[in-house]
């Protein structure tokens, strides 16, 4: 039997999606450390999850400028 000899391509390009996503979750970074977090990391919940968390100071919602950076500004 003759072995069909099949030439493989590059691989395709993955392409990232321009369309504007809503996100269900808020995304937040701890201020002091809420076990299983530390302070400084950043975590999504939902929206009253969030709110909770904010209003007892542990952690405070990111802003979109810092979202479409990727993370938490620094100061």
């Amino acid at each position: 039997m003759a072995e069909k000899k099949t030439e493989a391509g590059p691989p395709p390009v993955a392409q990232r999606s321009t369309v504007e996503v809503k996100l269900d979750k808020v995304p937040i970074v701890f201020l002091k450390k809420s076990p299983p977090y530390n302070a400084g990391e950043v975590a999504g919940f939902p929206a009253e999850t969030a709110e909770n968390l904010v209003k007892q100071k542990i952690a405070r919602v990111l802003t979109p400028a810092e979202v479409k950076a990727g993370g938490p500004e620094t100061k």
